[in-house]
């Protein structure tokens, strides 16, 4: 039986698939009357989301947290986002950064948000970025802003949109100092 299944396997035509370079290769023989069912590309994108997004999240406890509060006087349909030189900002990209803020009628025009960078202690580079309702993006008019994160900092970071200065406060339980810059 081993025998005629091995001639059987010899037999059969290898099928091509893609590698990951878009190259085609051949995949290794299948029996004539077996039953191999391809993954669908969606859930190949699935996988692929899942596993990038596993390599993003971090699972240690004492990561430092950052409470943004950011004054800004927008129109409906308004969206902020922090981006910066963090991973997690996006690495200055807009549409990859992870900490959008905010508001409601109940804060509004206060804009809130919270953010465990990645690396710390760190000074971490950021600019606002208000995205209006068409997409348009409107990039804060000011040098980079600058906070300086130790390990197990929690801190509030209280500004205004496009102006500078950066007010940081140590959050109540905590005995960490901060500084900071604009």
């Amino acid at each position: 039986e081993a025998a005629a299944r091995a001639a059987e396997m010899a037999n059969s035509t290898p099928r091509k698939r893609a590698s990951s370079d878009g190259r085609s290769q051949a995949s290794p023989p299948v029996p004539a009357n077996s039953h191999v069912a391809e993954v669908p590309d969606i859930v190949k994108g699935i996988w692929s989301m899942e596993s990038a997004l596993a390599r993003s999240v971090s699972y240690d406890i004492d990561l430092p947290q950052i409470h943004f509060q950011v004054e800004l006087s927008s129109a409906p349909g308004d969206r902020l986002l922090v981006v910066g030189g963090d991973m997690t900002l996006g690495d200055w990209v807009p549409e990859k950064t992870t900490l959008e803020l905010t508001t409601d009628d109940g804060k509004y025009p206060f804009w809130t948000g919270k953010w465990s960078p990645n690396e710390s202690p760190a000074d971490h580079q950021f600019k606002l970025v208000l995205v209006r309702k068409g997409g348009y993006l409107f990039w804060e008019e000011l040098v980079n802003r600058s906070l300086f994160v130790s390990p197990m900092d929690d801190l509030t970071a209280q500004m205004k949109f496009n102006s500078p200065g950066l007010l940081v406060v140590n959050n109540p339980d905590t005995s960490t100092a901060a500084s900071s810059g604009c």
